[in-house]
């Protein structure tokens, strides 16, 4: 077997339509949070009794669903093997499924997935309280709880039970369970074959069980059976710390601590180092005329390759993709996006060190430090941005002009608010603001932390008409990455910043045919 994937607790291994997945301990601060509060990095890589406990819920939960939700939803079965010499480790045998995370919306799709699967959950979560289980509601309120969730040939499936807040904490009703399956007795025979009600109330009785032999376990012992077993303890060592608690306690702190050292030391210098390294060739490229459309054509690959790993786009659609960027590159604001790229990177690495120098001085206060470090970069952006606009608009032909132009969009917008309204009007107004040059530009660039899409928004606009995908793809991206980065990959709160991306692209589109409109509305905004 080869290694499939590797999770916070272990490694995955793949055979045939199967996946191992090997319980080798929590990393990093889940770890660490885990041993305080349960004596072991993780309870499934050195107890039998939670991984039993683990196997019964997933056969009470598939139940479950398949008895109210059979068409919409199922559960990926897993069975608990238990300690594996070879791989080192504790195994949960699970099915293996070929589907996909719920995909973000893009070019190619709606969000049809995501709000399928919230509407799912309104439905799953009152079945689950009812049957005596609320701890496996988590699952559909939880910022992460949707990536335990993949599609399959049109079909939700449950992927993992226990994952993230393992069921093995909750508490799970059992005289409510029972209860639940007493009453659903006949239905669930008739659907799922005779005799599977008397195996539901055999699994409860499980629950009951290991869940008892789990708890009665101490703290202590707990911890020290997972070292002894993953081999960093002897047997002589794993029995001197069973007889003195406080020297096992004493003896793992220093070594976290020391990790913990370790780490810093070893790992800081080289990823500042690398992180310098790569900021100041960036910068040094980006001044070339000859690589603005490659930085432009760099900037947007890397977001289409992240897509396309994720199974998010298909390969045909990312190729699309990445011909239209090259007609972004060659648009007018090409050397505009370039430059603020660049901005970008000076401010986080010139702006940024200099104001905390300044605090550190005692030249500013924490007010004037917090206003600078997230709005610096707006007032550097909205200067640029300005920068560019004024010399043309200080053009003659243009300043000559400019009265009957004013004066046509009075006419337009005071024939729009007499025929629909303020509403419509004040939108035709903004949509014949946009059309000045730079205009979308502007106004989004003065947004902090946004500021990498305001000219893609701007090519958004522009390119309304033609249907380009390029610069929507780049505002959704950047975007969404945001809440990827607050959320994690798959999250809901991904999920809500790729809605809000598709928000302000179909304003944009919006705001591009109210800026077209002459007397009559042509656009759908605020339809009803």
């Amino acid at each position: 077997m080869e290694i499939f994937a590797t999770g916070r607790s272990g490694d995955f291994f793949k055979e045939g339509n199967k996946v191992f997945r090997v319980f080798r301990g929590g990393k990093g601060l889940a770890r660490l949070i885990n041993t305080i509060f349960y004596g072991a990095p993780d309870l499934y890589s050195n107890n039998e009794h939670a991984g039993k406990i683990a196997e019964a819920r997933n056969e009470i939960a598939a139940t479950i669903v398949d008895l109210n939700f059979r068409d919409e939803l199922r559960v990926a079965r897993s069975n608990f093997i238990g300690w594996n010499s070879d791989l080192e480790g504790m195994v949960m045998k699970r099915e293996y499924v070929d589907g996909h995370h719920i995909k973000l919306q893009s070019p190619w799709n709606g969000h049809e997935e995501y709000t399928g699967l919230l509407a799912l959950f309104k439905r799953l979560r009152p079945e689950l309280k009812k049957a005596g289980m609320p701890e496996l509601i988590w699952h559909t309120r939880h910022n992460k709880g949707i990536t335990d969730f993949l599609v399959e040939n049109g079909k939700y499936v449950w992927l993992d039970t226990e994952a993230g807040r393992p069921s093995v904490f909750g508490k799970t009703k059992v005289r409510k369970l029972l209860a639940y399956i007493k009453a659903h007795e006949t239905e669930i025979d008739a659907k799922l074959g005779n005799g599977k009600t008397n195996k539901l109330e055999d699994r409860v009785a499980e629950i009951v069980y290991h869940q008892r032999e789990l708890w009665k376990t101490s703290r202590t012992k707990r911890g020290i059976e997972h070292f002894r077993l993953h081999r960093e303890l002897t047997d002589e060592q794993a029995g001197y710390y069973q007889d003195h608690p406080i020297e096992w306690y004493r003896q793992f702190a220093g070594q976290a601590i020391k990790n913990g050292i370790k780490r810093v030391k070893t790992r800081l210098p080289a990823y500042l180092g690398s992180k310098v390294g790569k900021t100041v060739g960036d910068i040094r490229n980006r001044i070339k005329n000859e690589e603005k459309r490659k930085l432009v054509a760099r900037y947007s690959d890397a977001l289409i390759n992240k897509r396309e790993h994720r199974l998010q786009i298909s390969e045909e659609q990312a190729n699309s993709l990445r011909e239209e960027v090259t007609l972004l590159g060659s648009s007018k604001y090409t050397r505009d996006f370039a430059l603020q790229l660049s901005l970008n990177i000076a401010e986080k690495l010139l702006l940024q060190p200099f104001l905390i120098g300044l605090k550190a001085a005692n030249q500013i206060d924490w007010t004037a430090w917090f206003m600078l470090t997230n709005f610096g970069g707006v007032i550097v952006r909205t200067s640029f941005t300005l920068a560019m606009m004024i010399p043309q608009m200080l053009n003659l032909k243009k300043i000559a002009k400019a009265p009957k132009q004013f004066a046509n969009v009075v006419l337009d917008v005071y024939q729009e608010a007499r025929t629909y309204g303020p509403e419509y009007a004040t939108f035709m107004a903004l949509g014949k603001f946009a059309n000045i040059n730079r205009g979308i530009a502007l106004p989004i660039g003065m947004l902090p932390h946004l500021g990498p899409i305001a000219y893609p928004s701007q090519a958004t606009y522009d390119f309304a008409a033609e249907e380009r995908r390029s610069g929507e793809f780049i505002v959704d991206s950047t975007i969404t990455r945001i809440g990827r980065t607050l959320g994690g990959e798959n999250s809901r709160i991904e999920h809500l910043f790729n809605k809000g991306a598709y928000a302000l692209i179909d304003t944009l589109k919006e705001l591009h045919a109210a800026g077209q409109t002459k007397y009559k509305r042509k656009y759908s905004f605020m339809n009803t």
